[in-house]
């Protein structure tokens, strides 16, 4: 979905020793993303033809820039309590950036 090349360059990661956990952290994030917008399946435009009537999360600009930020976070943060630090939740930037997509449902 995302090339590698794109993701390690944002983690700062030049060997290929961590390749498959970052495919790893690519999955969870893509299914952070669909259940954080209520959507199902994910629709990569070909040209920039967006079929107005998708119920498909769109993989434009913000949504791969919210995919790298949860990728690098847990590249950074490998377990879920670190002693001796403060405790942070995700960054604030991947829900802003996927808000937009956010289905609500009646």
């Amino acid at each position: 979905m995302i090339p590698l090349p794109t993701i390690k360059d944002h983690c700062r990661i030049d060997s290929p020793h961590d390749d498959d956990l970052l495919r790893q952290y690519e999955n969870a994030a893509l299914q952070y993303a669909l259940n954080y917008t209520d959507r199902k399946t994910l629709h990569v435009p070909e040209a920039g033809v967006i079929p107005p009537e998708s119920q498909a999360l769109i993989l434009d600009e913000a949504v791969i820039q919210a995919i790298l930020l949860l990728i690098g976070h847990w590249y950074e943060n490998r377990t879920a309590v670190v002693v001796g630090q403060s405790v942070a939740t995700l960054p604030f930037a991947v829900k802003a950036l996927l808000q937009p997509y956010k289905r609500y449902c009646l």
